[in-house]
């Protein structure tokens, strides 16, 4: 994994370079990653292209391969609401503890929230609120509904939460 690691770093560096997005959140997992950018130029595409092609363009090289790194073409959702910006940003950081990899996302090495980084990095959450105490947010989980509304939004396009107000419970900051 610390090769990956080093390899998506890169890869994340040229891309960022070449169309001048913001990347608010980076986690990279086993066999996939999240993201969490900005695209003032709605270029989504061609970042997504120009990482995909570097990361595994790398991969190869060091490992031999010659087939496909990603098994699927990559999902994003636009996500035009601050309140679902962190639901997202709380899950991106807390996919390795979902995945028993770690207990806190303080633990996690393969993200940018624990890295010294090779590309800049924008973080409003940790730049409005701190570091300390986003991260001991972020530990606080959700609930089984929560990941459950929050997984279904991701299905669309357009990351929206439900509209059933049963199931309809923002994850904001202030909640422990």
């Amino acid at each position: 994994m610390d090769d990956l690691w080093e390899i998506s770093q890169a890869a994340l560096k040229k891309a960022q370079d070449k169309t001048n997005v913001s990347i608010h959140a980076f986690v990279l997992m086993q066999n996939h990653y999240h993201l969490l950018l900005t695209t003032p130029r709605a270029n989504i595409d061609l970042f997504q292209w120009i990482f995909a092609n570097a990361f595994t363009r790398a991969i190869q090289a060091k490992t031999q391969r010659i087939n496909h790194i990603f098994g699927a073409r990559y999902k994003w959702n636009l996500i035009n609401d601050q309140r679902y910006f962190y639901q997202v940003y709380k899950y991106i950081y807390l996919n390795p503890v979902r995945a028993g990899l770690c207990k806190s996302v303080i633990e996690y090495r393969f993200s940018t929230l624990n890295s010294l980084l090779k590309f800049e990095i924008t973080d409003p959450v940790i730049a409005q609120h701190g570091r300390a105490r986003v991260i001991s947010w972020i530990d606080s989980s959700f609930s089984a509904e929560q990941v459950g509304c929050l997984k279904r939004a991701f299905v669309k396009s357009k990351f929206q939460m439900t509209t059933d107000r049963r199931e309809r419970r923002y994850i904001t900051f202030d909640d422990p």
